[in-house]
């Protein structure tokens, strides 16, 4: 009965993380501009991934609703004042620090989200 009971908690838990996931995603365009949401998905594609990773201009556009052309201004931005390294759709962040600055809100709340989520460690 116990073991339910802790299978109940892990479970309710993550609906309540998803639901405020969603709502976050929901509000997040009309509130953060474009630079500051590139900043938060480049942050959290890196925090789930060991080093670089590809993500093209087209998908970020896509999974930000914005136009390709805002997307490519912002890593032009953020390759320009030494955020990144950016080519050919391969990214490294090279200054975690001032990315995280640059991101917005949302990033440190989605991942405290993902800690709860994942049981609070990073996978």
């Amino acid at each position: 009965m116990a073991g339910a009971q802790g299978l109940r908690s892990i479970v309710l838990d993550h609906f309540r993380a998803q639901g405020i996931f969603a709502q976050h995603l929901l509000v997040c365009p009309s509130v953060h501009r474009a630079p500051s949401r590139v900043a938060r998905v480049l942050l959290q594609t890196a925090d789930r991934s060991d080093g670089p990773f590809v993500l093209s201009q087209d998908v970020l556009a896509e999974v930000l609703t914005l136009q390709r052309t805002t997307v490519s201004q912002c890593m032009a931005t953020l390759r320009r004042t030494g955020l990144v390294d950016y080519a050919r759709g391969e990214v490294s962040p090279t200054n975690r620090v001032e990315l995280e600055k640059q991101a917005c809100s949302c990033y440190s709340a989605f991942r405290e989200l993902y800690k709860l989520r994942s049981g609070g460690h990073k996978r």
